[in-house]
């Protein structure tokens, strides 16, 4: 379970992520059809500075979405190489995903709605415990790897105590998610039992 939780984090930072969209095109309908096609891949390196990560769309059944994650490297439990392949949800209103449920499609954990205000928390009932994921704001922030201002949408997740494994070498209670509408997950900060604040931003978006 602890595997499949981790792989929460590192799945969602590809997952979320939209192809470039032209200048004039601001639907999130076009975004979220675009984000799920199939052979869409993404890359990138995590602040362990040994691994890396891709991620790939091998099938598309009206928004759910199924991707094959390659992890290689030493991070964290892994050793040499993984491959693993994990499932969310794509709708023209919202993102949604199946680890906490381990793939029972009758459980969705919503991610964000692109309507949501602040203030809203949507919830997952793991048994003893539950996750929660909070909207935190509505901002724009300039991102590196579009070079532009873009409006986000901030959900933060709170980790319970001992649900999360170690991440990078470090125990996190805070998982912030930052999603423009448009563009998809565009930054994601983990904040560790310690204080410490730990960003991912995406430098480059190559599809």
């Amino acid at each position: 379970m602890k595997t499949k939780i981790l792989l929460t984090v590192l799945l969602l930072l590809f997952f979320c992520i939209s192809c470039k969209k032209d200048k004039d095109d601001n639907t999130t309908n076009g975004s979220t059809r675009v984000l799920g096609q199939v052979g869409n891949e993404w890359k990138a390196n995590f602040p362990d500075g040994q691994s890396k990560i891709s991620a790939k769309v091998v099938s598309n059944n009206n928004g759910i979405i199924n991707m094959e994650v390659n992890i290689d490297g030493q991070l964290l439990i892994f050793k040499s190489q993984i491959e693993v392949t994990i499932k969310g949800r794509l709708s023209d209103n919202s993102i949604s995903d199946f680890f906490y449920s381990e793939g029972d499609e009758s459980k969705p954990f919503t991610l964000v709605e692109f309507d949501a205000e602040v203030g809203d928390i949507y919830l997952f009932d793991l048994g003893k415990t539950q996750i929660e994921r909070e909207v935190i704001e509505r901002k724009s922030y300039h991102i590196t790897a579009l070079d532009k201002e873009v409006e986000t949408i901030g959900v933060a997740e709170y980790i319970p105590e001992g649900v999360f494994p170690e991440l990078f070498g470090y125990n996190f209670q805070i998982v912030y998610w930052y999603i423009s509408p448009i563009y998809g997950l565009v930054c994601v900060e983990l904040l560790t039992d310690e204080g410490e604040l730990i960003v991912i931003e995406f430098t480059s978006i190559d599809l």
